[in-house]
């Protein structure tokens, strides 16, 4: 039996917050970070039978027009907060995250978030 998918849903989901959860959550999926320093971590929490990791998917609402992976190459190379080789390693994922991702809307913006939007969703 398969185990139940859980999806967090993010508005802004190729955002700075949005893209480093992704990282972080594609990282935990291969083992390729620990869950130390999460609250979830905490031996508190473990009486709580919480989900797997790999049960977590993400997806979301976006205007703009681009994906994990670009929005994560961008963010290292104007703040290096990520390593390039852990982009690379996560980049399977990050691409399967971006199929959960939906056209935003542009309903009671101002100018400046309307500056952000794709042609897609301008429509």
């Amino acid at each position: 039996m398969t185990k139940q998918r859980i999806g967090i849903w993010i508005i802004g989901a190729w955002g700075g917050v949005a893209t480093t959860v992704a990282i972080g959550l594609a990282a935990l999926q291969k083992g390729l970070t620990s869950s130390s320093g999460l609250v979830s971590a905490n031996p508190f929490f473990q009486k709580l039978n919480l989900v797997d990791w790999d049960q977590l998917v993400i997806g979301g609402h976006e205007i703009r027009e681009t994906s994990f992976v670009d929005a994560a190459k961008h963010f290292s190379e104007t703040s290096g907060v990520f390593h390039p080789a852990l982009i690379q390693a996560v980049e399977p994922e990050l691409n399967a995250f971006d199929k959960n991702v939906k056209p935003g809307t542009l309903i009671h913006v101002g100018d400046t978030i309307r500056s952000l939007a794709g042609d897609a969703v301008k429509q």
